[in-house]
């Protein structure tokens, strides 16, 4: 109590303005500290959302591939290979017979 009053007398306030100021101080520091802690928890969210949006990204150019070799069709080396194909085989049983990867 003898610190806070001569605290208070070197400031020219009263014991009661002292611990006054010292409680405002708190307020602004529980604030700082809330805002901090909005704002960490804004980044975590910003970096989910856009780790999210990679991996729908990589799905969609991922089907984008798989329509795009549905279009195109498969290709063979030689004429058994798609006689194969035509008997009911699919491209990759093709290759695999040949030794094709």
């Amino acid at each position: 109590m003898t610190i806070t009053k001569a605290i208070a007398v070197v400031n020219n306030t009263t014991t009661s303005d002292s611990i006054q100021i010292t409680a405002q101080q708190t307020t602004y520091i529980f604030i700082t500290l809330a805002i901090i802690t909005v704002e960490i928890a804004l980044l975590i969210v910003t970096y989910i959302t856009c780790y999210k949006q990679i991996l729908k990204r990589k799905k969609l150019n991922n089907n984008l591939q798989q329509l795009n070799d549905y279009i195109n069709g498969p290709t063979f080396e030689n004429q058994e290979q798609l006689d194969y194909y035509i008997l009911g085989l699919n491209h990759k049983e093709v290759n695999s017979l040949f030794g094709i990867k």
